[in-house]
């Protein structure tokens, strides 16, 4: 299976290959032999094609910030199945994602419910104010990803429909 990238707004496909004694990154249909040195303070070296690079990079969840020969980025890992689940039903209204930072005041819905369009899946709580998360089309609830209590990021997944079977 593919892995999934967003940086700089972009997605991007990759998947990870053995070659003989090293690796191939094959990015969108283009192969690139690389290799990959870290220490464990996250320092090393990048080796792309031949030319090596020095880089830099740190976990943080779902996010590895890397720095590549001077330049910062921040590459966030989407969960593939989860990505291609999505994409495949129609997109964005089947994934229910935090407007902006907060906490999760309750939740009205749990997995198996149906729920149609507009209806309220949980209340959440950011700078003092209060914010209804509603369908955005019917379906059944697949999956609440938060808890009351639970604080989130912006764009977090909050909850997942799926079309009725």
């Amino acid at each position: 299976m593919r892995h999934v990238f967003e940086t700089e707004g972009e997605v991007w496909h990759a998947w990870l290959a053995r070659d003989g004694e090293g690796w191939r990154l094959l990015c969108d249909d283009v192969s690139t032999a690389v290799a990959l040195t870290l220490g464990p303070d996250g320092r090393g070296t990048l080796t792309i094609d031949g030319a090596t690079v020095p880089v830099a990079a740190v976990a943080d969840g779902d996010v590895v910030h890397i720095q590549i020969d001077g330049r910062a980025y921040a590459l966030r890992y989407r969960d593939p199945a989860e990505y291609h689940e999505v994409a495949a039903q129609g997109g964005a209204e089947d994934v229910a994602r935090a407007p902006m930072p907060g906490v999760v005041l309750s939740v009205a819905v749990g997995p198996g419910d149906a729920v149609g369009r507009g209806d309220v899946l949980l209340t959440i709580e950011s700078m003092k104010l209060q914010t209804a998360i509603r369908a955005g089309r019917d379906g059944i609830v697949d999956a609440v990803h938060v808890a009351p209590g639970q604080t989130f990021e912006r764009d977090a997944a909050l909850l997942t429909l799926r079309t009725e079977r």
